[in-house]
């Protein structure tokens, strides 16, 4: 919570990426009170190639803008409330660990380490970005579809299915909680009471439809897309296939560990939150190939899945668009924190090494720290 409120008081205004863009569309709403129609592309002067993003977000925090201060402040307060959607998120990670009935000390204290200590994270969670409000409400989406996948009941449905329609109206990338549930429901196919699990998908994806299809025919007829997502953008010419996919993969991996500043260009070694991948990557399989008994295995595999197909959406948009980020990665932060977490947990190290739940998220908090004085040192220079 303290270095999320530094970073929320001296990271210099507007210095995080479309932060300005972002703030326009609040300001946008607050006084025309209808919606903006996108005009310019990424990187024009006029800061304003956010406006294609459904409204939902910058209607909330609009109301901020009514105090009479100063664009310094205004900023500032506006960024304190990320720090509120990310505590729901934390809230939420914890309930989910709960309810995958995770035992192990390593496995819960390192995932919920990487929610509150994940560098990039920490920075995006005390900045101005409607992907904070969306993350935050994959939590109580994730939460009450496992929660189904348990015990189905219509009350959790209909929770879902106003949580998923709220997060279509905060960004387009909600998209990946329709496939979580769409993926959870087909893997219950051959089990009972299939014609009640089928009416409970069908109320969930015909209600979201229903009540986002006016956002749709809106930038279908604006945009020529139901998502609008590629209006401000310009593609991107790639000397190779193979160079793109790799320069989109190597930014993908970098930024959803440890990048700061508007262009996510001050990096404090993002190659330290690669390798931890590349181990927990290893310890998973290992665990999954084996035939050690891991909690949830189903459960687990369809969130590896949606995460393996998160990341190919992104990398897709990476490729096309050069903007692929690994905060486009976070709307799944709390499996991808539970899933390094167990694969962690499965390397022969941690069986020897009786404190190491400890030492991992110790490990976290200095990697955090040192990144955090690393990127702040430079924010003040400017």
């Amino acid at each position: 919570i303290i270095i999320r409120v530094i970073f929320a008081l001296f990271t210099p205004v507007f210095y995080a990426p479309d932060e300005e863009s972002h703030f326009n569309y609040i300001k946008y709403i607050e006084s025309e009170n209808s919606l903006p129609i996108q005009t310019s592309m990424v990187g024009d002067n006029s800061n304003d190639w956010e406006y294609h993003q459904p409204p939902l977000y910058y209607y909330l925090l609009s109301p901020i803008l009514k105090i009479n201060t100063s664009t310094t402040t205004t900023v500032i307060l506006v960024r304190l409330s990320s720090i509120i959607f990310w505590l729901i998120n934390l809230f939420f990670a914890i309930k989910i660990i709960k309810a995958l009935e995770v035992k192990n000390k390593v496995i819960k204290s390192f995932s919920i380490s990487l929610i509150c200590l994940l560098p990039t994270y920490t920075f995006l969670s005390s900045t101005i970005n409607n992907d904070n409000f969306l993350i935050t409400l994959g939590g109580p989406i994730i939460y009450l579809s496992i929660l189904n996948h348990k015990k189905q009941t219509l009350k959790n449905t209909v929770l879902i299915a106003l949580l998923l329609t709220i997060a279509f109206w905060i960004k387009f990338s909600a998209i990946i909680y329709a496939i979580i549930i769409t993926i959870l429901f087909l893997t219950q196919i051959k089990e009972k009471y299939l014609f009640k699990r089928t009416l409970h998908f069908l109320l969930i994806a015909l209600t979201t439809l229903a009540m986002w299809l006016p956002l749709a025919l809106r930038n279908l007829k604006l945009y020529g897309d139901f998502h609008g997502i590629a209006s401000p953008s310009m593609q991107t010419q790639w000397p190779n296939m193979l160079v793109a996919l790799r320069t989109s993969t190597t930014n993908i991996l970098e930024t959803f560990w440890s990048v700061s500043g508007i262009y996510n260009n001050i990096k404090f070694l993002p190659t330290i939150g690669i390798l931890l991948t590349l181990f927990a990557l290893v310890g998973l399989i290992h665990g999954l190939l084996s035939k050690k008994p891991i909690p949830e295995k189903k459960l687990i595999i369809t969130l590896l899945l949606s995460i393996a197909l998160n990341f190919f959406i992104v990398l897709r948009f990476g490729v096309l668009y050069s903007q692929g980020q690994g905060r486009h990665i976070y709307p799944l932060l709390i499996p991808i924190a539970v899933l390094l977490a167990l694969g962690i947990q499965q390397l022969p190290i941690t069986k020897f090494w009786k404190k190491a739940h400890i030492h991992l998220s110790g490990f976290l908090i200095c990697y955090l720290l040192a990144y955090t004085g690393f990127s702040l040192s430079i924010m003040l220079q400017l």
